[in-house]
Parts: structure tokens; sequence; C-alpha cells
């Protein structure tokens, strides 16, 4: 197996910080990544998730337009603090 990397990235929106974060965690991933980012193709379904996205633990399968799939699995779900933060492992 290839060694796991790390790929981050951030957008400043003006809100209060609770309000981004359960709008990001709600929103589906076919709208909140409906065009190419940089290498990475626009997601076009999600299947395997039950529930909302926010138990430790939970997996699903990322399809993106190109015909490949992820698996993702939430490793950290942190709503407290002046920070949010969400960590995803993904298998590919």
């Amino acid at each position: 197996m290839a060694a796991p990397y790390l790929l981050t990235s951030s957008t400043v929106v003006q809100a209060p910080v609770e309000v981004a974060f359960d709008g990001v965690m709600n929103a589906p991933l076919e709208e909140l990544f409906p065009h190419r980012a940089g290498i990475i193709p626009p997601v076009q379904e999600v299947t395997g998730q039950d529930g909302p996205w926010a138990t430790v633990g939970q997996t699903r399968s990322v399809i993106t337009a190109d015909g490949n799939s992820n698996t993702e699995t939430l490793v950290a779900y942190d709503r407290a603090g002046e920070w949010l933060r969400l960590d995803v492992q993904l298998a590919v």
C-alpha cells in the first residue's frame, strides 16, 4: 500500500463558525464539489452513507465524474472551540 499523504483545502466564509461547519456537514458532496478542483474531479454520487455525516467511524463511497471512487471514513468530528475540524481518511 502506498504511503498516505495529506491534502488540505480552506475557504473563508462570512458566518459564525458553527453555522459554516453545520452547512458544510449537511450539504450533499455533489453540491459542495460540482466542479474539478485541481486534480480532483467533480463528485457525481455518494453511496453507503447511513444518516447524517457526523459519527466517527462512519464510512461512505464517493464516486467522481471520471468513474473512479474512494471510500471515506470519518476519523474525527470536533464542533467545539474557535476552530472546527473534520478529519476524513480516504481509501482509493
